[in-house]
């Protein structure tokens, strides 16, 4: 059987990553800088957000207040309609030029900021999938902040990778620190679909 939750997974997370990147997308989001915390409203039942979603907010929050996404002057869907490519050299200038002769030491540092809140928001979610009496709405509040947080994460990486190549900086201390940062994305992943499997398990019944 298709399970409705694990069906539209793919199609929430496409629309999160183009609310935070769409400027003047009216229903979405202004830009990557400003996004909407789908989860916002939505408590624990003690009237106080859940840990997970305080976890994935201070994620989402290092990746942008840092700006590490690749963003320019042109709006997604017009580069889409146009073909024309992202103006996305500037933050990555920026970034590089900030650091200096020690631009790896900075990418592997900032890489590890990410992947280390990563794993915390993925444990925390996934403790949260396993916790008996989880109610539907908070879940639906975690896996919203979780998929946020996973769509930020994918634009750090994006972002990391651009300035790597635009610093030229290729060691295996940089290439450890995009690896872990991969895994740890990918463990973030398999929270959310745990969050998702959940929600649908006690919307059907299936679990109390």
């Amino acid at each position: 059987m298709n399970r409705p939750d694990k069906v539209m997974r793919p199609v929430l997370a496409a629309i999160a990553l183009l609310a935070a990147c769409v400027p003047g997308a009216s229903l979405l989001t202004a830009c990557a800088g400003a996004p909407v915390d789908m989860s916002a409203g939505l408590t624990n039942g003690a009237g106080q957000r859940s840990d997970v979603r305080q976890s994935a907010s201070e994620l989402r929050a290092l990746v942008e207040d840092e700006g590490w996404t690749l963003t320019g002057g042109t709006p997604l869907l017009s580069r889409l309609i146009r073909g024309s490519a992202p103006d996305s050299a500037p933050a990555v200038t920026r970034y590089i030029e900030t650091a200096g002769e020690g631009a790896s030491a900075r990418l592997i540092a900032d890489a590890g900021r990410v992947t280390a809140l990563s794993r915390r928001t993925a444990d925390r979610a996934l403790a949260a999938a396993a916790e008996p009496g989880a109610g539907p709405e908070r879940l639906a509040g975690d896996l919203a902040s979780v998929e946020g947080a996973l769509a930020a994460v994918r634009r750090a990486k994006v972002f990391f990778t651009a300035a790597a190549d635009k610093a030229e900086a290729d060691d295996e201390h940089l290439t450890s620190a995009f690896s872990e940062l991969h895994e740890a994305e990918q463990h973030l992943a398999l929270a959310a679909d745990a969050l998702a499997e959940r929600r649908w398990a006690v919307r059907h019944g299936a679990v109390s």
